[in-house]
């Protein structure tokens, strides 16, 4: 099968961040077919959550040649290995959270998985990691590149 470029959102909100970011990364290069790519961190409130702790944020970049099934399932393969559990419910705190934002120019609507990520387009959280590493793409579906759309955000900071 031929390689695809995929990115995936990274997000830690619970306990050593940063290390559990740099973990997932880690586990993410062990499976990338050629090199990884890796945004910046950002530390960002948590969206729809209450009081809960901010979170830090990624965006990797890699290739590969697994299906998006079998990338979804490997995603969550590391979100278990790491501790999340397999049963988690949306919007809460999390050790780790890792999210298919898009996969090559693939447009998929099933069962527990969309691609592109159904609102990547609309989350800074996403866009401006993204945006570093490749600003002129285009989520299927947008008719703005990922830079243009993060540059219509308010700012944010980047941790590191």
């Amino acid at each position: 099968m031929a390689k695809t470029r995929v990115y995936i959102a990274l997000g830690s909100n619970l306990g050593a961040r940063e290390a559990h970011i740099r973990e997932a990364v880690v586990r993410l290069g062990n499976m990338a077919e050629g090199g990884l790519s890796l945004s910046s961190l950002y530390e960002t409130p948590a969206q729809d959550m209450g009081d809960a702790p901010a979170f830090i944020n990624a965006v990797a970049g890699l290739e590969t040649s697994l299906s998006p099934r079998q990338l979804l399932a490997a995603l969550q393969q590391i979100e278990v290995a790491m501790g999340r559990p397999s049963d988690h419910g949306h919007h809460v705190s999390r050790i780790i959270d890792l999210d298919i934002i898009s996969f090559g120019d693939l447009v998929l609507h099933e069962a527990g998985l969309d691609l592109p990520h159904p609102r990547a387009h609309l989350r800074g959280f996403v866009l401006r990691p993204l945006a570093e590493l490749d600003p002129l793409l285009r989520l299927p579906g947008q008719t703005r590149s990922v830079r243009e759309l993060a540059d219509a955000l308010p700012p944010a900071t980047a941790v590191d």
